[in-house]
């Protein structure tokens, strides 16, 4: 499905990503070395998440109940999605565990 649609089809969060998919990557973020998913690093200003809370450090661990073990994991299950649906995201913090409701927005084109 990436692949068939245009950017400015796929749903998009404005967020830049890496792995967290090892004990050694969770300590370095500050977390439990079980944590798994995708961390994190920028929240891009005119993406659908900057006025969440979504925040830097934090990690995506689920969307709409689909378990989130990495970067790639996120991509794919985005794929599953069309801009302007709002998910459900799961997050993993320093502090504790939540989840907040996001409206999808369209990838802005490359």
């Amino acid at each position: 499905q990436i692949l068939t649609q245009p950017a400015a089809q796929r749903a998009w969060l404005g967020v830049e990503t890496v792995s967290v998919d090892s004990a050694a990557t969770a300590t370095a973020l500050g977390l439990d070395p079980n944590v798994r998913g995708a961390a994190v690093v920028g929240v891009i200003p005119s993406g659908p998440i900057v006025d969440s809370e979504i925040q830097p450090g934090d990690v995506i661990v689920s969307v709409d109940g689909q378990p989130i073990r990495s970067a790639v994991d996120l991509s794919t299950a985005l794929a599953t999605f069309a801009p302007g649906q709002t998910v459900q995201v799961g997050l993993t913090t320093r502090t504790g565990q939540h989840s907040v409701d996001v409206r999808l927005g369209e990838r802005p084109p490359a």
